[in-house]
């Protein structure tokens, strides 16, 4: 994983939209969730 890959993340979180997110979880996979299956 590349700090690319959960920049958008961070930038999200650091905002002003993310000022209501509490008591959650990100899964910050690169996209390999993405092929899991089940």
């Amino acid at each position: 994983m590349e700090p690319e890959d959960v920049a958008p993340l961070v930038v999200f979180l650091a905002s002003d939209a993310a000022r209501m997110v509490s008591g959650t979880s990100f899964a910050a996979t690169a996209g390999d969730s993405a092929h899991v299956t089940a």
